[in-house]
């Protein structure tokens, strides 16, 4: 459950079944976008407390930094790793979350919450196969 949010792509709360690691996040289950250090790695606890884990609501399952303006009315949900939870605005033009110095969460470089040390990997939640 700690993983769920409802959203259009994960209407459906999770089964609670944990036996696996892989049946504790399966297709479906998961609404939030995750925030990695790169495509292999995770963020680490000693990095900047402010920097975003997880985002939600995904659009439409894509890892390219876009977000659903509809559920939340035009917000994003944005999990810290301070453990804080923030309210970012969804850009109308492009459906990217906003940042306070204009830029938006997936760029990097002077301004972001990445710097110019970390290139942020996005994964995005899978949907639910058909039938399920």
């Amino acid at each position: 459950m700690p993983f769920w949010c409802k959203t259009k792509q994960s209407p459906y709360a999770p089964d609670k079944v944990f036996s696996t690691a892989a049946k504790a996040l399966e297709a479906g289950e998961v609404g939030f976008s995750y925030i990695m250090a790169s495509p292999t790695e995770g963020q680490v606890i000693d990095g900047d407390p402010l920097r975003p884990v997880v985002i939600s609501p995904s659009q439409n399952f894509q890892a390219d930094w876009t977000f659903d303006p509809e559920p939340y009315a035009g917000t994003a949900m944005v999990l810290r790793m301070d453990l804080s939870a923030t309210p970012m605005s969804i850009r109308k033009d492009n459906k990217k979350v906003s940042t306070n110095s204009g830029k938006t969460l997936g760029d990097t470089g002077e301004g972001t919450p990445w710097g110019k040390s970390v290139a942020p990997f996005m994964r995005a939640p899978q949907p639910r196969p058909e039938g399920k």
